[in-house]
């Protein structure tokens, strides 16, 4: 049995309110969402990306909410898990990026036209 059809067993069981396939369900979906944000984050994820926390953010994110019953098909199921990795990915990469910014490029208002500063004319 490959992965998409023991995904596909277990919704199903969860769907039918049977509650012993929610973990394992949960289980292959953490594997999922690790391997996409592995996948989003590729080689250029410096030290401070690790495609597990990503994953675990996600479903920090999914919390209590994740309702098997709201996903007529493992397609579907699929596409939520990787949009809620996507997002915390670009928000990791968000907030990555603004702390490494380069503040030497930076410049003060005045420096950015001189000409400007010294121009008397009317508009």
């Amino acid at each position: 049995m490959n992965e998409n059809d023991e995904l596909e067993a277990l919704l199903l069981r969860a769907q039918a309110n049977d509650l012993s396939a929610r973990e394992p369900l949960l289980g292959l979906l953490r594997a999922r969402a690790r391997r996409y944000a592995d996948y989003l984050l590729g080689r250029q994820r410096g030290d401070r990306a690790d495609p597990s926390d990503m994953a675990q953010e996600a479903f920090v994110r999914i919390g209590d909410s994740f309702a098997p019953a709201s996903f007529p098909a493992v397609p579907h199921l699929l596409a939520w898990l990787n949009t809620i990795v996507r997002n915390a990915v670009t928000d990791f990469r968000r907030h990555h990026v603004a702390q490494v910014r380069d503040t030497t490029r930076e410049v003060a208002g005045d420096d950015l036209f001189p000409g400007l500063a010294s121009d008397t004319t009317d508009p």
